[in-house]
């Protein structure tokens, strides 16, 4: 028997329950070119990049780049000179190269417009002095910013990259607003790593939900650094904190979310996309202060100037704890937007990871199981009252367990018990079929 994971078992199941079937019959009618190794892109973004002009380049290939011997080809944007990087392979396509110069600048011009950034006086661009962007070809998805260029390795060239290339953009915007080549030795990794994500998507996506923040502060009081304690929550301050986290607590991606939860949090006590750009330039310090204190000295001259305003009885000082951040973050911001219940897994041995809740119209709702096995919850009221079956993932993506039948009542699905629930084998849940 071959179970389906519970990436696909929305699917099947709505298959099912509609009596709907067959198998994906489209075409990629996009696919590369003998002159690209990517597909094109389409639709919006395909209309944008195409307005962006770029130019045959005298310059060579900038030592930044550190391109190989076969990859000569340079172009330029209004404020961009773009070549190929280290990390790229053979063949160096033209083609791909002119996809992310104008990828290049036109997630340069999105970032200006959001920001409010005078080009040449606050990033040094004036037409003549030109930012220099090492576009990498193998499809890694990551990136790094500089202080005057970036280093980009996109998947694709769709919207998931455009957002990688402002996100690594805005981290270069950082270093300019620093005047250092390394922003990580002065701003808070956190604070540095949400900003550049809520810039890059031109808003702040959603929280994490309390539960999930719940364990994580619990989960990472524990964890080292080769620097000092990663004891707070809110405040992981740099980069090898954030690596110890992932080594001995895991969470890898989603730290980012936990980030920008911690914005979203402060943004809603006042903080606005000016203060982000001030807090950046006013937390330059000498040399590398692991303690981050000119950052912290500036959210405070913030708080005493009611730009931001935290609860009565409360100070920036007590987000930046365990305690504080529960308090102010878990108990009083986030404790109305959640629906949490008891839960009860199959056995002792087995956890579960998530919830399906599948209606009679075979519209799927999901909702997470904590670590501990004791709790389940969602987004209040993003579940419609009616009848549900519900099926039960363990955390490996292995097995589904159930269904059993549970009825939503005014938002409220009430306690889960999959005690002695048997594997699911049949129908929705296999793909045998």
């Amino acid at each position: 028997m071959h179970l389906v994971r519970r990436k696909t078992l929305a699917a099947l199941i709505l298959a099912t329950l509609v009596g709907c079937g067959g198998s994906d019959s489209s075409s990629n009618d996009n696919s590369p070119s003998e002159e690209s190794s990517f597909d094109a892109p389409t639709g919006e973004l395909k209309t944008s990049m195409e307005k962006i002009e770029i130019s045959d380049s005298a310059n060579a290939p900038t030592f930044s780049c550190q391109a190989p011997e076969e990859a000569t080809t340079v172009f330029e944007t209004e404020d961009l000179i773009v070549s190929f990087g280290q990390k790229s392979q053979a063949p160096y396509y033209e083609q791909d190269l002119a996809y992310a110069a104008q990828m290049s600048q036109l997630g340069l011009d999105e970032l200006i417009s959001v920001t409010g950034l005078d080009k040449e006086t606050d990033l040094n661009l004036n037409g003549t002095d030109k930012w220099f962007i090492c576009f990498e070809n193998s499809k890694l998805g990551e990136g790094t910013g500089y202080i005057n260029g970036m280093r980009v390795n996109p998947k694709a060239f769709d919207n998931n990259a455009l957002a990688l290339t402002k996100h690594e953009l805005f981290h270069t915007i950082q270093a300019e607003l620093l005047q250092d080549n390394e922003a990580y030795s002065h701003l808070p990794f956190w604070f540095q790593e949400a900003t550049a994500e809520y810039f890059a998507h031109a808003e702040l996506q959603e929280s994490e939900s309390r539960s999930f923040l719940e364990e994580f502060t619990a989960n990472i009081a524990n964890v080292t650094s080769a620097a000092d304690p990663a004891d707070t929550s809110y405040d992981v301050l740099h980069y090898a904190q954030d690596q110890a986290i992932r080594t001995d607590v895991g969470y890898e991606n989603k730290l980012y979310d936990i980030y920008v939860t911690s914005l979203k949090y402060l943004v809603d006590v006042g903080l606005d996309k000016g203060d982000m750009l001030n807090l950046i330039r006013n937390s330059h310090s000498n040399g590398s202060d692991y303690t981050r204190e000119a950052f912290h000295s500036a959210m405070n001259d913030l708080e005493a100037d009611s730009d931001i305003e935290i609860p009565t009885g409360y100070t920036y000082e007590d987000l930046r704890t365990v305690a504080g951040f529960t308090e102010l973050v878990l108990n009083d911001w986030l404790a109305d937007t959640e629906y949490s219940a008891g839960f009860t897994s199959v056995n002792e041995t087995i956890e579960i990871g998530e919830l399906f809740l599948i209606n009679e119209d075979g519209i799927s709702y999901t909702a997470t199981v904590t670590q501990d096995q004791t709790t389940y919850y969602y987004t209040a009221n993003s579940i419609p009252d009616g009848d549900y079956d519900i099926y039960a993932v363990d955390s490996d993506d292995e097995n589904i367990y159930g269904p059993k039948s549970q009825t939503v009542t005014d938002g409220s699905l009430g306690d889960v018990d999959f005690t002695d629930q048997p594997v699911c084998t049949t129908g929705a849940c296999s793909d045998e079929d």
